[in-house]
């Protein structure tokens, strides 16, 4: 009975670790001569992968390339040049795909003359690639195109000019006359993402600030648009502090949104500390916004069969960068490393058929190629309690006392065993002292901090960045000295 038992145990931790425990390696879309920016992918009906960039060869001159994967994102096709200009800088490509495979693609047409940019629209029928045409006719200007399509293939295009949102639809091959989202309103209103539920309402994250402010005072906003009464809601705010880099939206199967976002939680501009905040609808309610991790960036958003959040954002380290995936697990939030390098950018988590697809822009050395990459993690078609208490329980307590002035303790707790980091950062990332850099045994841990840095000279006071690191486990707080 002990033998079976013990056999049991095998065959299922087989099965079970590679699933939920690892990213896949990342694979590189485009070759090393290119040079890109701005990644957007879909996913057909027939799984076939299709993903644009944008290419740049001189200072003004960039094109758009589209390339497709059949293997789920294993092997890519030769990169296409689908937007065939000869000068000139077309940027922030993005793609939908309709219900019998036609893929849409838009793009911001003269990106080097903000004052001249216009969003170009183009079909692509399984062969051939469509002739441009303007979406925003008449408005000079335009630019941050955004691309999304509905259960009955209405295509809508949204973009910015003038700091408001603008869009059209196509229906039945017609291209409906432009619409402003917040008609009769002076304030400033951007739509950065947007998701579709099975009616066709349209739910949208942006920005938001006053008639008279600037960026730097920019909120969260959620709105929608209701299909059947072709009307748009009034905006909710969701933050109380302004937001920068990151926010995304994905709906879950009871047709709720759910959202994640970047938040700064301290006075600008100094010190600039920021956090990633997560929040969903259940129905009746938002509930509050929770701290996902502090000191993000790019957040972006997919929900799973089980309607679990996934959340990937980019870190600072003391050496570059990383993407962190995180998922929550009895009210903690744990991260996964998924890439390190010198910096990301422009990414996009989508999930499909039980895996998570995550696409972004990786950029190994400063001033270098970017590269665009793909990384992968199923998501497995059933998840024993046990079995995610086991890969999702390791917990970093908050510090005590804090803030605190001589030393202050940092507990934690190891669900596994595992090679241990616990490293105090600055909140530029940088390096201040290591206190764990040894393989640890599953258990609970307190460690003190006593203010120093690894030179053992007193550090001044402020906010402080605390990291723990468990093999390609991350989890990062904050603690001020005073």
């Amino acid at each position: 009975m002990k033998l079976i038992y013990t056999l049991l145990i095998i065959i299922f931790s087989a099965s079970f670790v590679p699933a939920q425990e690892e990213w896949s390696e990342p694979i590189q879309i485009a070759p090393d001569t290119m040079s890109c920016f701005h990644p957007d992918m879909v996913i057909d009906n027939s799984g076939t992968l299709h993903c644009v960039w944008s290419h740049k060869i001189d200072n003004n001159f960039f094109k758009i390339y589209y390339s497709k994967s059949q293997d789920k994102g294993e092997t890519w096709t030769e990169p296409e040049d689908i937007s065939l200009n000869t000068h000139l800088w077309m940027a922030e490509p993005h793609l939908a795909v309709d219900s019998e495979n036609n893929l849409y693609l838009t793009y911001d047409y003269n990106a080097g003359d903000p004052n001249n940019m216009h969003i170009l629209f183009k079909k692509f029928n399984g062969t051939n690639w469509s002739e441009p045409d303007t979406i925003s006719v008449n408005m000079p200007g335009s630019m941050h195109n955004k691309l999304i399509i509905d259960n009955n293939n209405r295509i809508y295009v949204f973009w910015n000019r003038w700091e408001t949102s603008y869009y059209r639809y196509f229906e039945y091959n017609i291209c409906n006359e432009i619409y402003c989202v917040f008609d009769n309103d002076s304030n400033y209103h951007t739509m950065y993402k947007a998701a579709i539920d099975n009616e066709n309402n349209i739910y949208c994250i942006g920005f938001f600030h006053y008639y008279g402010q600037s960026h730097y005072e920019d909120r969260v906003i959620y709105f929608t648009y209701n299909y059947i009464d072709n009307i748009w809601s009034n905006i909710l705010i969701l933050n109380d502090n302004r937001s920068w880099q990151g926010s995304d939206i994905d709906i879950d199967n009871s047709q709720l949104p759910h959202v994640a976002w970047g938040e700064y939680t301290s006075v600008f501009p100094d010190p600039t500390h920021d956090a990633t905040f997560y929040t969903y609808f259940n129905g009746s309610d938002w509930m509050p916004n929770e701290i996902v991790v502090e000191d993000p960036s790019y957040q972006t958003i997919a929900i799973d069969q089980y309607n679990h959040p996934h959340i990937v954002n980019r870190e600072k380290t003391d050496s570059g960068k990383q993407l962190i995936h995180y998922y929550k697990y009895q009210n903690n939030w744990e991260g996964t490393i998924i890439d390190e390098s010198y910096s990301f950018f422009d990414s996009k988590l989508i999930f499909k058929d039980s895996i998570l697809f995550f696409i972004y822009k990786k950029l190994p050395v400063p001033g270098g190629k970017g590269k665009i990459m793909l990384s992968k993690y199923i998501v497995p078609v059933s998840i024993p309690e046990n079995a995610i208490k086991y890969y999702y329980s390791n917990n970093l307590n908050q510090n005590y006392p804090n803030p605190f002035n001589t030393e202050t303790t940092i507990h934690f707790y190891l669900n596994k065993s595992g090679y241990t980091t616990l490293k105090i950062l600055d909140l530029q990332g940088r390096l201040v002292t290591t206190l764990i850099n040894e393989y640890k045994e599953k258990g609970e841990y307190a460690v003190i901090w006593n203010g120093k840095d690894k030179n053992r000279k007193e550090v001044k006071n402020g906010l402080y960045l605390y990291r723990l690191q468990v093999d390609k486990r991350s989890m990062t707080r904050s603690l001020q000295l005073y």
